[in-house]
C-alpha cells in the first residue's frame, strides 16, 4: 500500500526537448521587477567554466567529439558540499547525485548527503515537508540519451566556491538513479538548469528566478540577465557564465537582440526566418515555420530531421591536404541562419567536425571495415549536425543552437523581457582576423555598443 501511495511524476522527454506535461505557468519573473539595482550599481558575478571533451567512436576510430562545459556550485551548510555541474539553458532544474544512489554511475561522482546539511529539508513536489516514515515524491526526467530519477529537497545553493559565491534557496532534485549515458561518460556531477521558469516543475525549482525574487526588495538585487561565453579551447580556458548582466570584455562588437518566441514552453527560443548555404535559401522557413532553441548542453548544431541529410551533403567536402587533416580549415560553404534583424554566419571552422571520415572510393564504407580491393581511401569533412525530430508546438522545423554557434557568439539571456542578445565573441589571445566582419546585420539592427559594466 505504501508503494502504491508513492507519487511518481513522469516527464516525457524526446531528444532532450520535452513539451512540459504540466500546464504552462505565467512567467514568474514578470513579478520579479528588480528594485534598487541599475546598470551602474551591479557588477555581474563571473563564474569560470571548464570543458571536458570525450571521443565518439565508430568502427574503432574517432569520428567526432562530444563536450560539456561545467562549473562549481556548493550545496547546503554549514559545511557546503561542492559539485561540478553543466549550466544548461535547455533544462530547468538543479540536479545532483544523492548519497542514496548506489549504482555505478552515481558512485563515480560526488553525492549529496542531506543529513550533513543543516539547511536541507526533504520535501514533496508541492513544497510540503515529507512526513516521518512516509515515502517521498519522485520525478523522472530525461536528457537526450539518458534519464534521472530523483527526490526533492529545499536547500541553499551557491554558484562558485563557498568562499565567494552567489546563493539562493531553491528546490533541488536529488538523483537516486542516473543512467550510464551520458552521465558516466563525463566527470561532471550534475546539471544546473537555466531554462525559463515554465520549464521547471514549479517556480521554486528555478535558481535564477529565486535569486531575482530574493533580491527584489533588496538594495543588492541581481538584475535578471546572464551571459554565456564558451571558448573552443580543449580545456575551455576562458569560458564563463556571468550572472546579473554580461561581461562586455568578451564581446568583439555590439549585441543584437532577438525576442523569445513561445516563452510559456520554457525554452530560450527564437524565430528563424531563413537558412542559406552559400547564399542559397533552403526554403523551409517561409511563413515563420522555423524556430531555434539555444542550448548550452548540446555539442552539435541540431537541424530538422527531414533536412539533415541534404544539408550535410551540401556542407561536406574533401578533407584538406596536409598531415593534420583538420577539417576546420577546409574550404567549404558558408552557412547563414537569418533571425530577421541579423544573420548568424557560420564558417567551416565553426561547424565542421575536426576529424575527417575516411571512405573507400567504391563502397563508401570506412577504410578497413571491408577489403577495399586496392581502392584508395578518400577523406571527407562532415559538419557537426544532429537530427531533431519534434512535433508541434516545438517542431517540426526546430533547430538547436549548440556549440557551433555558442563558440562563435557571446549570448546574453534577458529573463524579464524575455529576449536573447547575440554578439561576436572576443577570441582568446593568439587568434587573428576581424571576427566582427562575419555577423551580417540588417540596417535596422544597429544597436549601441554595450557599456563597460555589462548591464544596459
Amino acid at each position: 500500500a505504501a508503494q502504491a501511495a508513492r507519487f511518481h511524476l513522469q516527464s516525457q522527454i524526446m531528444n532532450h526537448y520535452p513539451v512540459p506535461y504540466y500546464s504552462p505557468m505565467v512567467h514568474v519573473l514578470l513579478a520579479l521587477m528588480v528594485v534598487g539595482a541599475t546598470a551602474v550599481d551591479y557588477t555581474p558575478y563571473l563564474l569560470p567554466l571548464k570543458r571536458e571533451v570525450v571521443p565518439v567512436m565508430k568502427n574503432g576510430r574517432t569520428v567526432s567529439h562530444r563536450s560539456a562545459f561545467y562549473g562549481t556550485i556548493s550545496v547546503g551548510g554549514p559545511d557546503p558540499q561542492q559539485f561540478s555541474v553543466v549550466f544548461d539553458t535547455g533544462s530547468g532544474h538543479v540536479v545532483v547525485p544523492s548519497v542514496e544512489c548506489t549504482n555505478a554511475t552515481c558512485m563515480e561522482h560526488r553525492r549529496y548527503n542531506i543529513s550533513r546539511s543543516a539547511s536541507g529539508l526533504a520535501i514533496n513536489s508541492d513544497g510540503t515537508p515529507v512526513p516521518p516514515d512516509e515515502l517521498c515524491d519522485q520525478v523522472t526526467i530525461g536528457f537526450g540519451t539518458g534519464t534521472v530519477k530523483g527526490e526533492f529537497a529545499r536547500e541553499k545553493v551557491c554558484m562558485g566556491s563557498p568562499t565567494r559565491a552567489l546563493c539562493s534557496d531553491v528546490t533541488i532534485v536529488m538523483a537516486v538513479e542516473m543512467s550510464e549515458q551520458p552521465f558516466r561518460s563525463f566527470t561532471f556531477d550534475g546539471l544546473f538548469g537555466l531554462g525559463l521558469s515554465s520549464l521547471s516543475l514549479a517556480p521554486e525549482f528555478s535558481f535564477f528566478g529565486q535569486l531575482a525574487a530574493g533580491g527584489a526588495s533588496s538594495a543588492h538585487a541581481v538584475p535578471s540577465r546572464f551571459g554565456i561565453f564558451l571558448t573552443d579551447c580543449e580545456d575551455g580556458k576562458g569560458s564563463e557564465i556571468a550572472i546579473g548582466g554580461y561581461n562586455a570584455a568578451r564581446l568583439a562588437g555590439p549585441l543584437t537582440w532577438a525576442p523569445v518566441v513561445k516563452p510559456k514552453l520554457g525554452y530560450w527560443q527564437v524565430q528563424v526566418k531563413a537558412v542559406r548555404v552559400d547564399g542559397r535559401d533552403l526554403g523551409i522557413c517561409k511563413n515563420n515555420a522555423c524556430t531555434a532553441i539555444l542550448d548550452t548542453g548540446t555539442s552539435h548544431l541540431g537541424v530538422p530531421h527531414h533536412i539533415k541529410q541534404g544539408l550535410s551533403d551540401m556542407l561536406t567536402v574533401d578533407a584538406p591536404a596536409g598531415t593534420n587533416n583538420d577539417c576546420r580549415s577546409a574550404t567549404a560553404p558558408a552557412l547563414d541562419i537569418d533571425l530577421g534583424d541579423f544573420t548568424i554566419a557560420l564558417l567551416p571552422k565553426d561547424y565542421m567536425r575536426r576529424e575527417p571520415l575516411n571512405r573507400t572510393n567504391k563502397t563508401g564504407l570506412p577504410c578497413g571495415s571491408t577489403p577495399s580491393s586496392g581502392q584508395a581511401c578518400s577523406s571527407r569533412c562532415t559538419p557537426r549536425l544532429m537530427p531533431v525530430n519534434m512535433m508541434a508546438p516545438l517542431g517540426p522545423n526546430l533547430f538547436i543552437f549548440g556549440e557551433p554557434i555558442l563558440h562563435r557568439y557571446y549570448t546574453v539571456y534577458d529573463w524579464l523581457a524575455p529576449r536573447i542578445g547575440f554578439g561576436i565573441a572576443q577570441k582568446q589571445t593568439g587568434t587573428t582576423g576581424n571576427e566582427g566582419e562575419h555577423q551580417h546585420r540588417h540596417p535596422s539592427a544597429e544597436v549601441p555598443a554595450p557599456p563597460t559594466a555589462g548591464v544596459d
